[in-house]
């Protein structure tokens, strides 16, 4: 088997689970390329304030005046999608 020298400044470092590995940028962006990537667009409220960089009430203020409020297994999220419409029309 031949041995192929690659330095670790070439690669990309991975952390999961509390393990560190290093992958080639070739092995990443195969598996990046493989990947379905679907656009999240529902968020707690502590998450879209974050997002957003208001406080949790301006994101609660905000989210109800849009009708953007999501109800899921008893949680309520913030719908992205149609916040993000909404304070564009305001602007």
């Amino acid at each position: 088997m031949d041995s192929v020298n690659i330095e670790v400044a070439d690669m990309v470092k991975c952390e999961f689970h509390g393990n560190t590995f290093y992958i080639t940028n070739k092995v990443l962006s195969e598996v990046l390329l493989r990947m379905q990537l679907k656009g999240r667009h529902l968020y707690r409220y502590e998450e879209a304030a974050l997002l957003y960089g208001v406080s949790e009430s301006k994101v609660r203020i905000l989210a109800k005046k849009a009708h953007a409020i999501r109800r899921q297994d008893g949680s309520a999220y913030v719908d992205s999608t149609i916040l993000d419409e909404f304070i564009s029309r305001k602007l």
